[in-house]
């Protein structure tokens, strides 16, 4: 069924413009945040008449791209879906995110504050939990105390405000939040590794059009991005 709609698909002109086509896309509410709010800004313009489905990831989202049932998957490297396309979006890096009027703690941040103090985590895709803990353990470092698990990314400053904890997010994303709250972004004092977050699409849409132009409307946005700085 792929295959057919890919050859029906594969018009010679597309014109976003007048399109009525409804694209699925699954990511976590963290590319939602800092990519896909602003995608969705200009196709608003651009294509006036497209659909857009944003999913957040779930253990049956290889799945799900297999079968055809979303267009787009914006995912980290280790997790793409072996066989299909894939291109880099963007990198980013990790930030601490703490309440400075009720961190008991110095800033900036020293590695035994940091592992001395009690964190927000974020679990996603199913109770997938972003955590880079193992990588510390494994360079000789301390596990941290996660004694509160958030289930989403963009729900963690409401859970941060006001207390002594500390969140390790992606940058980007930290900036974000502490542009809109009464939080402050500032350097992890130990190194946790960068990473990336590719796109990818089912192998047999490669030549389809429509999501030929939505991936070129993520590449654009992408490269316009701000420099992360903490």
């Amino acid at each position: 069924l792929l295959r057919v709609q890919a050859i029906s698909r594969a018009q010679p002109m597309f014109d976003p413009a007048t399109s009525q086509r409804r694209f699925v896309i699954d990511s976590s509410d963290y590319v939602i945040s800092v990519l896909l709010a602003e995608v969705l800004k200009r196709a608003t313009s651009v294509a006036p008449r497209m659909e857009f489905d944003l999913r957040t990831r779930s253990p049956q989202s290889a799945e799900l791209l297999q079968s055809g049932e979303i267009e787009l998957l914006i995912t980290p490297q280790f997790a793409l879906v072996p066989g299909h396309p894939a291109e880099l979006l963007f990198e980013d890096t990790f930030s601490c995110l703490v309440s400075p009027g009720h961190f008991s703690g110095e800033i900036p941040l020293s590695a035994e504050q940091y592992f001395g103090a009690s964190h927000i985590g974020v679990e996603w895709g199913g109770g997938q939990r972003l955590t880079y803990d193992q990588r510390l353990i494994a360079v000789g470092k301390r596990a941290r105390r996660q004694d509160v698990i958030a289930p989403s990314f963009t729900i963690v400053p409401q859970l941060l405000v006001g207390t002594p904890r500390i969140a390790t997010l992606p940058t980007r994303l930290a900036q974000q939040i502490a542009a809109q709250f009464p939080l402050r972004v500032v350097e992890c004092p130990v190194e946790i590794p960068a990473f990336a977050e590719h796109m990818q699409w089912h192998k047999y849409q490669e030549r389809d059009p429509a999501v030929a132009w939505l991936r070129g409307l993520l590449i654009e946005v992408a490269q316009e991005m701000q420099p992360r700085a903490c």
